[in-house]
């Protein structure tokens, strides 16, 4: 896997990351106090800048009451 496809991978999860963050109406902010999670990590994530950790996920998903493999599924 060549590193742009490894790059689209993670802009795409990302993407649906924040599609699922903004229809919930919750903000960036709100989702660092409620996960623990860094505001500056969250906004990477969704960039496709960081490739998050298992743990990180589950904690978001949690949080944002999905399933963690919704943010791997195409819309």
């Amino acid at each position: 896997m060549t590193s742009e496809e490894k790059k689209k991978i993670l802009v795409d999860f990302g993407n649906r990351f924040r599609k699922i963050r903004r229809t919930q109406d919750i903000t960036l902010e709100d989702l660092s106090n409620m996960s623990g999670i860094a505001y500056s990590t969250i906004v990477k994530i969704e960039k496709g800048d960081i490739n998050t950790g298992i743990a990180n996920l589950i904690k978001l998903a949690e949080k944002l009451k999905v399933h963690p493999s919704e943010f791997f599924e195409s819309s």
